[in-house]
């Protein structure tokens, strides 16, 4: 993983392995029969000569036969160069811990020896040192002993535990040694007390959890973190998180709370970039972007202006209807005619019908200001021309305007960036007012949404009241009933649309003036990098913590912590204390940061 750079951000290393080479065989290793030692894990295989301080060969334990061909060819950890491909094929010798794939083992023996370049005729003519895990069964050691000795021809062949090997290279008197050793391995853990030396095996304890079950379940959580990016998150790009950027919490239960706070979150998540196409971006001259946005903005004016005549029109049209209603209903005559005219347009009485003619009224009379202004800036050349003028040559709508563009144009030039922010949080009021109205339009029309049912609770109430016919009903005379209205109305609120509409394309059309972002902002610009970005939070602690508690993943054993406390029960006080004076840790998943802390403190 490389180093990360501003925000915490790193990139995958996704390292490709290479073929192992054929080493040299001198003939002084055969002559001295030098013993060849072989770390059997189940996670990597390690070999080497005794005689050398570093295994000459690493390799993963697995293998897989390609498909697809005539002949099928097996290849063996670092032959394999792109794992992920045939992830689903590999094969292992190991269930859990123990071997009982003896036809695998024979083949990872074959690639073992022939890259040792051992070329003796029909046999290994050397003795061999090799793990085994804890407490292995008798049968499958069996096995393997059948194995080497006869498909290989060993002369000798030596036992030992991983783990305990280690301990004994690590103290000075191996023989007399006490402690109690944790082996963090592939797919399991065991607790191991050793006394004197020598291990008890009657208390030993495995835990069925270990590396493979970390890496999975990081596999699995970032799968369904981000679903948009499953085939990228790999299971060894999953490994790799694991190896280098998990760590073993002190208190899993308190820091998980830190996790939930923004700040701790923002200064701990470690975000991961996948690797993206980036767009070309084309550079157009700001020449030709600022015409491309006048001709925009001039279409946006025209469609305005049609819009706003078309609207004009239909509700001149509907103000003559109510006029005439009107009219007719003041001269007494053709009552039938005026009643069933006010029940097709859902009037109930002459005192609603004046509310919608002055409504009507009102906005013909906004929009034909509207339209004189707009044809007398286009007779002018621009709005700018008011200036020019004196105030006693303007009318009242005129001087309004000039003074309104006067205090705009000042509080600009003071103040741009304050200017442009009330501009901005104008827009966005106004959208947001129209983002709920047609909320609440789609509410009322939903049978059980609390809007409709407190719409169909006002309606009965007013239909009990309408029951008792009192003669002293005063509902319509005072203006707050009409909030009533526009509660039970699906369509109140909308007689405010139009001006809030001409407000909001004036508004729109100086953010694109002044604002070069407004555009991008409006359609959502998509930012791709952001969106190839994977944040490793609470993952870093929570996949680790399986150790802890495997319950996590639905694995009904003991943790850790619970494990060892249950064996050193087994014990007397005083071999409990020589237990845990010296608790040895070995394995991959000790190298997790805090891991000694979090055992001591559990």
């Amino acid at each position: 993983m490389e180093e990360p750079t501003e925000e915490n951000v790193f990139s995958f290393q996704d390292e490709k392995t290479s073929p192992d080479p054929i080493h040299d065989y001198p003939k002084t290793l055969l002559e001295s029969r030098v013993p060849l030692v072989i770390d059997n894990g189940a996670y990597q295989c390690r070999a080497g000569w005794a005689s050398d301080e570093d295994p000459r060969l690493f390799f993963k334990n697995v293998l897989v036969k390609q498909r697809g061909k005539k002949e099928s060819e097996t290849q063996v950890g670092n032959d394999i160069t792109n794992i992920e491909v045939v992830r689903w094929q590999l094969k292992s010798q190991f269930d859990r811990n123990v071997i009982t794939q003896y036809d695998v083992q024979e083949q990872i023996f074959d690639y073992l020896f022939s890259h040792m370049g051992i070329d003796s005729d029909g046999s290994v003519q050397h003795p061999i040192c090799m793990t085994e895990p804890a407490c292995n069964p008798n049968y499958c050691r069996l096995q393997m002993s059948e194995l080497l000795f006869e498909c290989y021809g060993v002369p000798e062949i030596c036992y030992g535990v991983d783990s305990l090997f280690s301990l004994y290279n690590n103290l000075p008197q191996p023989g007399k040694a006490d402690a109690m050793v944790i082996s963090c391995g592939y797919y399991t853990t065991h607790i191991l007390p050793v006394l004197d030396g020598r291990l008890d095996g009657k208390h030993c304890r495995r835990i069925n959890i270990g590396g493979a079950n970390c890496d999975l379940f990081m596999h699995r959580l970032l799968q369904l973190k981000y679903p948009g990016h499953y085939a990228a998150i790999s299971v060894g790009r999953a490994e790799e998180l694991v190896h280098k950027h998990s760590y073993m919490s002190k208190n899993y239960l308190e820091e998980l709370k830190l996790w939930g706070t923004d700040n701790y979150y923002n200064k701990n998540v470690h975000k991961i970039q996948l690797p993206y196409t980036k767009k070309v971006e084309v550079v157009v001259d700001p020449e030709l972007q600022k015409a491309r946005r006048e001709v925009h903005i001039k279409r946006l004016k025209e469609l305005a202006a049609k819009r706003r005549e078309a609207q004009l029109i239909n509700d001149e049209s509907k103000l003559r209807l109510l006029l005439n209603i009107k009219h007719m209903a003041e001269e007494g005559k053709h009552k039938e005619q005026v009643k069933q005219m006010m029940e097709n347009l859902d009037l109930e009485d002459m005192k609603e019908l004046q509310v919608y003619i002055d409504k009507f009224t009102g906005s013909i009379q906004r929009a034909k200001v509207a339209m004189a202004r707009q044809d007398n800036e286009e007779k002018k050349g621009s709005a700018v021309d008011i200036f020019e003028l004196p105030d006693e040559k303007l009318t009242s709508a005129q001087r309004e305007a000039k003074r309104k563009e006067q205090e705009m144009e000042e509080r600009r030039r003071q103040d741009f960036n304050g200017w442009l922010k009330e501009i901005q949080t104008e827009r966005q009021g106004l959208v947001e007012k129209r983002t709920i109205r047609k909320q609440r339009r789609s509410d009322m029309a939903k049978r059980r949404t609390f809007a409709s049912q407190q719409r169909m609770k006002i309606i009965s109430q007013l239909a009990a009241g309408s029951k008792k016919k009192r003669k002293d009903d005063t509902f319509g005379m005072d203006d707050s009933d009409w909030n009533v209205y526009k509660q039970i109305n699906k369509d109140a609120g909308d007689s405010d649309s139009e001006a809030e509409q001409e407000r909001l394309d004036e508004l729109e059309t100086l953010l694109r003036e002044y604002d070069p972002n407004f555009e991008r902002e409006k359609e959502g610009v998509f930012d791709i990098a952001e969106h190839y970005k994977l944040h490793v939070g609470v993952e870093r602690i929570r996949v680790p913590e399986l150790l802890f508690q495997p319950c996590m993943v639905g694995i009904e054993q003991a943790g850790l912590a619970e494990t060892l406390e249950f064996i050193l029960k087994k014990y007397p006080d005083d071999i409990q204390q020589r237990l845990v004076n010296h608790v040895f840790l070995t394995g991959g998943n000790s190298m997790y940061a805090n891991f000694a802390e979090r055992l001591e403190r559990d």
